[in-house]
């Protein structure tokens, strides 16, 4: 193959090593770092367009090596990136092994000679490799069986074999029967690399949602919704209060009726710069909807204007305390630019959503449902300054108080 055809088979992007994964050869052991060195002087040389004369003569490397490390170099890595300079290490496999003969396997023999079998029976047997990574990620078709919690490897492994008898490996002669462990080192190989191919669904499977939600929060990756200025993004989410308290509701003819309620929903609109509260909407009904996200968001909108407490005594606590479109004029009916909210039912209302963008002119940001990691600030500021006002006291009496 002449070396014009190797370097055309390039992207004109990679033809520069220095945009490749880079390896540091000081790192390296002496005798390692010497072949790397050589390899990449000949890389390098061959995307320079020096011939292989050239190079073999300057490197040492001959033409033949020099287009398998090319190859090597061009390989994928797995993760959305070439090998680069990780392809010119000596003895570093980029392709996996494949293996093309039967286990053969004689009476007595040792634990080698098995390398691939299980990539090998996969490969034959597609449907069984389907079926194992789904007890591993616990997504078993319907009419199945019911997964198990957290499937261990002795019970993986008696799957594994049943499901080899089903496809017709039953002799004693086919792998895995026909080894001391029957397979089950590989099954926990393989179970390792479904762990890294898929690290959410394996580690929601094992070790259940939080722990699946966990790998979302310190990932070293900003996210695309960064705010630069204040109202440039508003968040909004609901919070109930679980308690046993009652409401004094005026009824008609003069008076106030208590009724006893179980919980309060507070929807509470908090802007992402200053961490301001900009409303909040109290309700008592069994759940949220639309008409009380509308509330908190009209609350929001229109200028804020202090209560006149019934309550004797009870204040602000601040001369200055207020929300900011009341105590700032120019945020008065001041719009954002996006919303951002989770994806419950109360927000995928058609006629809310459509009146948020056409009227107020703001993007909707739907998050993932149970994602609070997509709204920490709502979520913090909530725990920080209102969940304190509505504790549970010890018991006194036999009652339970609440302050």
């Amino acid at each position: 193959m002449r070396k014009n055809t190797v370097l055309q088979r390039i992207p004109s992007t990679r033809r520069d090593i220095r945009t490749w994964p880079s390896v540091d050869a000081y790192a390296l052991p002496e005798e390692k770092r010497e072949d790397f060195l050589r390899n990449r002087k000949a890389i390098t040389a061959l995307l320079a367009q020096a011939s292989y004369r050239e190079i073999t003569k300057e490197t040492g490397v001959s033409s033949a090596k020099v287009r398998r490390l090319l190859a090597k170099c061009l390989q994928p890595d797995g993760n959305g990136d070439i090998c680069g300079e990780r392809g010119l290490l000596p003895f570093i496999h980029v392709r996996p092994y494949i293996r093309r003969t039967r286990v053969a396997r004689m009476e007595g023999a040792g634990r080698g000679g098995c390398s691939g079998a299980l990539t090998q029976l996969f490969d034959e047997f597609p449907e069984l490799e389907e079926r194992i990574e789904q007890e591993i990620l616990k997504r078993l078709p319907a009419g199945v069986k019911v997964a198990e919690a957290k499937i261990s490897i002795v019970d993986l492994h008696r799957v594994f074999l049943q499901l080899c008898e089903k496809v017709g490996r039953n002799a004693d002669q086919q792998w895995p029967f026909n080894t001391k462990t029957k397979g089950r080192t590989s099954l926990i190989n393989y179970v390792k690399r479904v762990g890294q191919k898929k690290p959410h669904q394996f580690i929601r499977a094992r070790y259940g949602k939080d722990a699946g939600t966990r790998l979302h929060v310190g990932s070293g990756h900003s996210s695309l919704l960064s705010p630069q200025l204040p109202y440039d993004i508003v968040g909004i989410d609901e919070f109930t209060f679980d308690l046993i308290t009652t409401v004094a509701i005026p009824i008609l003819g003069g008076g106030v009726r208590d009724v006893a309620i179980e919980r309060i929903h507070v929807v509470v609109v908090i802007e992402l710069v200053s961490k301001a509260i900009c409303s909040w909407y109290a309700f008592f009904t069994n759940s949220v909807t639309s008409r009380d996200i509308r509330h908190a968001i009209q609350n929001a909108l229109n200028p804020w204007k202090p209560k006149e407490f019934s309550i004797s005594g009870l204040t602000y606590g601040h001369p200055d305390a207020g929300l900011p479109s009341g105590l700032i004029p120019s945020l008065a009916y001041h719009p954002w630019t996006v919303l951002v909210v989770d994806n419950a039912l109360a927000h995928q209302d058609i006629g809310l959503l459509s009146d948020l963008g056409e009227v107020i002119g703001s993007f909707i940001n739907l998050g993932p449902v149970g994602a609070w990691y997509r709204r920490a600030d709502v979520e913090r500021k909530i725990l920080e300054e209102g969940w304190p006002g509505i504790v549970r006291n010890p018991q006194k009496n036999n009652l339970t108080y609440c302050s």
